[in-house]
């Protein structure tokens, strides 16, 4: 679904790269990083290997006549897995209380064991414990 006619974009897309990189590059700046050499200077080089890299794009880009944007397009799938998750976790909260309800009346799940034979202690405890992981 490639839309030609999209709207273009406000920032040419290698300078946004571009901003980012002088933004890392200017916390070399602040004085906590100044006062530590090391760090300055991984600062520095880290910025310098993406400009690096950003120029290299730029001149692969425009030898093959490529036209970069942007396309910002969300996927409801996210929204899907995001109220599946919600969903999970409550399930996993009730779960939970009902496991500690069950434990602390170990008379009450009598009622899943065979007949005549008493459970033993801390089956309820162990079977919520490895439910849960």
């Amino acid at each position: 679904m490639h839309q030609e006619n999209a709207a273009p974009n406000r920032i040419p897309p290698l300078r946004l790269p571009f901003f980012l990189i002088v933004l890392l590059a200017c916390f070399s700046l602040l004085p906590w990083v100044r006062a530590n050499l090391r760090l300055a200077a991984s600062f520095w080089g880290a910025s310098a290997v993406l400009a690096l890299f950003l120029l290299l794009l730029r001149r692969r880009v425009a030898r093959t006549g490529r036209t970069l944007r942007y396309a910002i397009a969300p996927k409801p799938v996210h929204c899907v897995q995001l109220a599946m998750t919600n969903r999970e976790a409550l399930a996993k909260e009730r779960f939970q209380q009902a496991c500690e309800v069950s434990s602390r009346f170990t008379e009450s799940s009598a009622a899943y064991f065979k007949p005549g034979t008493a459970p033993q202690s801390g089956t309820a405890s162990r079977f919520c414990s490895e439910v849960n992981r």
